[in-house]
């Protein structure tokens, strides 16, 4: 929460009205109401059909195909690790496969920075090459898009921060999780 509303009135008069309306809801005739109709949805014959559909186990489980392609993968998959080590090792010295690695273990600001600049080096190659080309005029359209994109995504890493720390972004994140 930003440091302005942390002891704002404001936010405590928000923060107490939403207390109040748990706690009345905690001892409330709705929420009385709302656990009796799920006691008896859970006694209906159409939650009980629902039930034995979804949990039930999944037939391909048991089938022959799964177990024979669990079979080839294992086999393939000790030569194609052995592979996968020996290029590894054959490739560690590069630095394009050091900076692969470093954007891996970026944080989401690192990867939307390198997102940004990877698109407006893109996107000015797109357009120096349909300039020397002599493209149409419609032809300029997808390389300015891409620029302008790649400069609305730099922008943002900018301000991520900001947009982390806002009330609307963390009303959003908790109505993912809930």
């Amino acid at each position: 929460m930003p440091g302005f509303l942390k002891g704002s009135i404001f936010v405590s008069l928000l923060t107490a009205c939403f207390n109040a309306l748990a706690r009345a809801y905690g001892f409330s005739r709705l929420k009385g109401f709302v656990s009796s109709c799920a006691l008896c949805f859970k006694d209906c014959m159409i939650y009980r059909l629902c039930s034995k559909y979804f949990n039930k186990p999944y037939y391909f489980e048991y089938s022959l195909t799964l177990r024979f392609i669990k079979q080839i993968v294992g086999i393939v998959d000790i030569p194609m690790s052995l592979i996968g080590r020996f290029v590894r090792y054959i490739v560690s010295g590069s630095l394009f496969v050091a900076a692969g690695d470093a954007l891996a273990a970026a944080d989401a600001k690192g990867r939307l920075t390198a997102a940004g600049v990877i698109g407006v080096f893109i996107g000015i190659g797109f357009f120096i090459g349909s300039l020397i080309k002599g493209a149409a005029p419609g032809d300029y359209i997808m390389p300015g898009i891409i620029l302008l994109f790649s400069v609305v995504i730099l922008i943002s890493t900018k301000f991520i921060d900001c947009i982390k720390n806002s009330v609307i972004y963390r009303f959003i994140v908790w109505l993912v999780k809930a």
